[in-house]
């Protein structure tokens, strides 16, 4: 915040204890709530408008619990269907179900497997058709390439003899007949 001035209370851990900006605005902490390793959490604070309308907010914080231990049940969560999780932790990367994984990879071991099984699964359910045993021929891919790469050159090749023959054609008709 540019203009604007903190104040720190070293006392409560080098708590805010007052913010105070260009524009007349001012914040200050009037009441703190302390926790064990010296936290101190602010639970009252006064914000006034000096220069405008004088408006002055207060905010109370009533309860606060700190580093407080969670239970299992308050970290359950339900994906939607299809959805896409991964668990960078340990590498593992789920395609979530009815209420739990569907499927499941490791990233890092079968990463382009699991891509490829997923894709033979979306084509599966959508088409009703499975690829399982399906191979490409890359052979096939290849020669296909090669030869298409071929008639271009080719045909680049017929195009400029083309032009070659109208642009002497051109000139031929341009120069009067006398002088020829």
């Amino acid at each position: 915040m540019i203009g604007s001035t903190i104040e720190l209370d070293m006392s409560r851990g080098g708590s805010i204890k007052k913010i105070t900006n260009a524009n007349g605005w001012e914040a200050t902490v009037e009441a703190y709530l302390e926790f064990p390793n010296d936290i101190w959490i602010p639970s009252r604070i006064v914000s006034r408008d000096k220069k405008g309308n004088g408006m002055t907010t207060i905010t109370e914080i009533i309860e606060c619990d700190v580093n407080e231990p969670i239970s299992k049940t308050d970290l359950i969560t339900n994906f939607p269907e299809g959805s896409v999780v991964i668990d960078i932790d340990s590498n593992t990367r789920y395609i979530w179900g009815n209420g739990k994984p569907a499927r499941t990879y490791n990233i890092i071991d079968n990463y382009s497997a699991a891509i490829k099984e997923e894709f033979r699964h979306l084509i599966k359910i959508s088409t009703g058709y499975d690829i399982k045993n399906y191979k490409r021929d890359s052979r096939l891919v290849w020669w296909a390439c090669g030869g298409l790469m071929l008639v271009f050159i080719a045909l680049y090749f017929i195009r400029k003899r083309i032009i070659k023959k109208r642009i002497a054609a051109k000139v031929d008709s341009s120069i009067p007949s006398t002088q020829k």
